[in-house]
């Protein structure tokens, strides 16, 4: 009898120790399952990093030309009034009035500040 109570003692404790043990199992599964949900988020964001880093150098690059062009077109307007300058005050007006609209029709300006033409009229 003695040792069949401890047989039935050590069977109480191995399944005990079983269920611990399938119980540890399933949470190294579950934890295992996050871990692989939590790559898969830092993989997605990666990708959107290097996608917006992607954009944000097109949008500079767009920027620069631009900026580029738009120095191109001031020096050839630079140029072109220094040239104009030996002409009568009247075409030098019709000169600054057609380069006031242009420029307007181009780069609106808003809220009451200096307008295209100040600078135009100031030189």
């Amino acid at each position: 009898m003695k040792q069949s109570a401890q047989a039935g003692e050590a069977i109480r404790v191995l399944a005990e120790s079983s269920n611990e043990a399938v119980q540890t199992a399933t949470q190294i599964v579950a934890s295992s399952q996050q871990q692989v949900v939590g790559m898969n988020q830092i993989g997605t964001a990666m990708e959107n990093i290097n996608q917006a880093g992607a954009e944000t150098a097109a949008s500079m690059k767009q920027a620069e030309t631009a900026a580029r062009n738009l120095h191109d077109i001031g020096q050839k307007l630079k140029a072109w009034l220094s040239n104009s300058k030996h002409r009568s005050g009247y075409t030098q007006w019709i000169i600054k009035r057609r380069i006031l609209k242009t420029v307007e029709s181009h780069i609106p300006c808003r809220g009451g500040g200096a307008r295209a033409g100040d600078f135009l009229w100031s030189h």
